[in-house]
């Protein structure tokens, strides 16, 4: 049976932390697939690029690794993005009986203000990956005591470092692919 884990967010832009981070959990997890799920319209964050930029990035990114692919089902799901919307929509179309998604520390730190959080931990497996200035600690008990905790690498890289970045007309070399900069660059994105 195919395992799929599911991996959520902006992706705005994807960079080498994520990627590094997927590659560790193939290997951890010994599973087969990493779905990276793009978010449409997430509800706690603003994006920047537009939703077909940051599916584009992504795909750019994992082109060369079959164990990684992208899906763009939020792009025809109702907005906003609604973490439990998605997973469950993913679970009738896939035919999947267990979905695991995985979380960075800071979103399960904020997870009480995400819709239905009780109900997404009852049907799906979260599986949290350590996130720099984010502790365990931070993340109530209530969830916690339902998540599973990954001891991935902290990679202190952001999307937001590197759009800063960008704007101050800085050089985002080795932090993200030279494809998803080159189409950075190409779109005019996060001037």
């Amino acid at each position: 049976m195919r395992r799929i884990l599911f991996f959520g967010g902006t992706f705005d832009p994807i960079h080498y932390a994520h990627l590094i981070i997927a590659e560790d959990i193939l290997q951890e997890q010994k599973i087969q697939t990493i779905l990276f799920l793009p978010s449409l319209r997430p509800p706690h964050k603003e994006c920047v690029a537009s939703f077909n930029d940051r599916v584009r990035m992504v795909n750019l990114a994992i082109k060369d690794n079959a164990a990684l692919e992208c899906s763009d089902i939020e792009g025809v799901l109702p907005a906003p993005s609604y973490t439990i919307n998605t997973l469950r929509a993913l679970k009738e179309r896939m035919q999947i009986d267990h979905i695991a998604f995985i979380i960075g520390m800071d979103s399960a730190v904020e997870f009480s203000t995400w819709k239905d959080p009780d109900a997404l931990l009852n049907e799906f497996e979260i599986l949290v990956i350590p996130r720099p200035g984010y502790s365990q600690d931070g993340v109530s008990e209530r969830f916690s005591k339902k998540m599973n905790f990954l001891g991935t690498r902290m990679i202190d890289i952001s999307s937001t470092e590197i759009r800063e970045r960008i704007k101050k007309g800085r050089d985002i070399n080795y932090l993200t692919p030279d494809v998803v900069i080159h189409h950075i660059m190409e779109k005019n994105l996060y001037r």
